[in-house]
């Protein structure tokens, strides 16, 4: 994992160096801003293990710039350098960051969704390494009961006492977590779709947004 990750590293200066040398200043700083926004965002994560408090402003704050950076990066360097005005590349910003806020939230509820594992993610992977995620929160803030009680014992024993599956499916069905994280993930991405209304065609570029909802059902 340590390897994977310095590859990662490498590769990301690598083509920063490669942006900067073909494609000039301005993409490149756009990339580096990026990667700055993404590896501070990775270590802002750290509030949000076995912290049954995270709650959501700093969950957002973590996706802000984990995911939404990334995807502004693609959206606002292309509008840039395909030599969009202002307004244009301001609103592709705006896409892009309603994408990737969207796309993280459903990624992160396919934690807990019977698809997890044909989008090849390991179920309740996220819970059982104490990461707070939005369904999360939401689970903790909407249920009760000892759905409820077993996740705050797991949260604050960082693991020493575990849940059951079906514990945590029925605190997640009678609070409506998923439910309530698909709305805000939504919102988000029709935000980021009516931003660039009435500077591109916008049929295409919505369905691809909103193609990510479709994951976790």
């Amino acid at each position: 994992n340590q390897n994977a990750v310095l590859m990662g590293d490498y590769l990301y200066a690598s083509a920063t160096l490669l942006v900067a040398v073909e494609l000039g200043l301005d993409i490149a700083h756009i990339l580096s801003d990026t990667f700055l926004k993404m590896t501070g965002a990775e270590l802002r994560q750290s509030r949000l293990v076995w912290n049954p408090a995270a709650g959501y402003e700093n969950y957002l704050n973590v996706i802000e710039g984990k995911t939404a950076a990334l995807f502004v990066s693609c959206t606002r360097g292309d509008a840039g350098f395909a030599g969009g005005p202002s307004p244009v590349v301001e609103a592709f910003t705006a896409y892009g960051r309603g994408f990737g806020l969207g796309f993280q939230i459903v990624d992160d509820v396919l934690d807990y969704s019977p698809k997890s594992a044909s989008w090849g993610k390991e179920p309740l992977k996220d819970f059982t390494e104490g990461l707070v995620t939005l369904p999360l929160i939401y689970a903790l803030r909407d249920g009760n009961g000892t759905g409820r009680t077993c996740v705050l014992k797991h949260l604050e024993t960082r693991g020493a006492s575990s849940c059951d599956a079906t514990v945590i499916d029925r605190l997640f069905t009678s609070s409506g977590a998923i439910d309530s994280c698909m709305a805000l993930a939504a919102q988000f991405i029709d935000e980021g779709v009516a931003a660039i209304a009435g500077h591109v065609p916008t049929d295409r570029l919505a369905a691809f947004a909103r193609e990510s909802l479709a994951r976790t059902y």
